[in-house]
């Protein structure tokens, strides 16, 4: 009888959870096909993935809309040579509802790029918060705000992400926080 009241109570449990994993796990599945779309170098597949309204918000208060981000997303490829990767892992997950989730993102990636005559491996990661809204049963990523703890190194060199590649520098060290 025991055994039966500990089958219950952990599919009870289970079933509590679902919904969050099953969302969990949907996003992750969209995370993977964003990484594709991008070692594939395919900004259709890419934008597929937003909504028509999607936006990011920086730091400094600036904000892109889906015309401007589809914009740097085409810059993005021009300046940046394969192998392209980008890997993503959620954090944090908050459902807002059957149709809205946040999430915390992780991104790290990596590419080459011409810089000062040469073609150098740059690495980056960052953190994010990433809205995703439900629309006809597909998650699309609807906003990105929150971008903080970002770093980028170039040649294995870390380097200020806010300037300009100067293959002169000193390596960059971030500032710690108070």
């Amino acid at each position: 009888m025991r055994a039966i009241a500990l089958v219950a109570l952990a599919a009870l449990v289970s079933a509590a959870a679902s919904p969050d994993a099953r969302v969990k796990a949907e996003l992750e599945a969209r995370y993977e096909t964003m990484a594709r779309a991008f070692a594939a170098r395919d900004s259709a597949a890419i934008l597929a993935l937003r909504t028509p309204d999607f936006c990011i918000h920086y730091p400094g208060g600036e904000r892109d809309s889906a015309y401007r981000a589809r914009q740097v997303l085409n810059y993005f490829f021009s300046q940046n040579l394969p192998p392209i990767q980008v890997r993503y892992r959620i954090e944090t997950l908050t459902v807002l509802g059957p149709d809205v989730a946040v999430v915390d993102v992780f991104q790290k990636g990596s590419r080459y790029q011409l810089l000062s005559g040469k073609a150098r491996l740059v690495e980056h990661d960052v953190k994010q918060r990433e809205t995703w809204r439900r629309s006809k049963g597909t998650w699309l990523l609807a906003s990105v705000d929150d971008i903080h703890d970002r770093h980028r190194w170039v040649d294995g060199v870390p380097v200020d992400p806010s300037k300009p590649f100067d293959p002169e520098a000193r390596p960059f060290k971030a500032a710690e926080k108070p």
